[in-house]
């Protein structure tokens, strides 16, 4: 899902100035690139849909993170070590939702530790689509609203960046990096997981 609208985009490459199409379809392209590594950099699913996860047990873990909050609705959490998952629901009274930072804790159920043995059925996530997570997240918006700006401005110039020594100009590679000012932002947003 695309975490900025191409009209809000143009507004930062342009300054106002009217584009016109000429460029749509690239910076579309880059809209989706970076709705892609920003969803990868916060370690969370954006898009609100139903999920179901399948989570490791440590022992004694009881404390876990869902990948796509806030939770809307939580509709089951079930726990069998043969992970056919053929078995009757925890009881809700059994665990506590923390729905806007996608956290469960199980604490009135004894979880036998193994790999996959929880599953978890519920509908979570930042939003149905781009104009509504704009308006419900626009610090991230606005994050890669700049990093499509700031990409589009170097264009012609991507992984070259130039020094001069005397008579000499040297050029080398250098990867285009994520602004740090957009980069604090989805760090802010990141999901944060618990170990043992």
């Amino acid at each position: 899902m695309d975490l900025t609208t191409l009209a809000r985009v143009k507004t930062h490459v342009a300054s106002g100035e009217d584009l016109g199409t000429t460029h749509d379809a690239y910076l579309n392209g880059l809209i989706d690139l970076y709705s892609l590594q920003a969803e990868d950099m916060m370690g969370r699913a954006v898009t609100t849909a139903t999920y179901t996860e399948y989570l490791d047990v440590e022992p004694g873990q009881h404390h876990f993170t869902l990948e796509a909050y806030p939770v809307t609705t939580m509709s089951a959490v079930y726990h069998d070590t043969s992970r056919d998952f053929d078995v009757t629901a925890i009881d809700t009274d059994n665990y506590t939702t923390y729905t806007g930072t996608g956290e469960i804790v199980i604490d009135k159920y004894s979880l036998t530790p193994g790999p996959r043995v929880l599953k978890v059925v519920y509908l979570g996530g930042m939003a149905t689509g781009a104009s509504t997570f704009v308006t419900s997240y626009p610090d991230i918006a606005n994050a890669i609203d700049m990093q499509v700006a700031y990409h589009f401005s170097r264009r012609s110039s991507l992984g070259r960046s130039g020094e001069s020594l005397g008579p000499n100009q040297i050029n080398f590679t250098q990867d285009v990096n994520w602004l740090p000012g957009a980069k604090s932002v989805l760090m802010r947003h990141r999901r944060f997981t618990f170990g043992r």
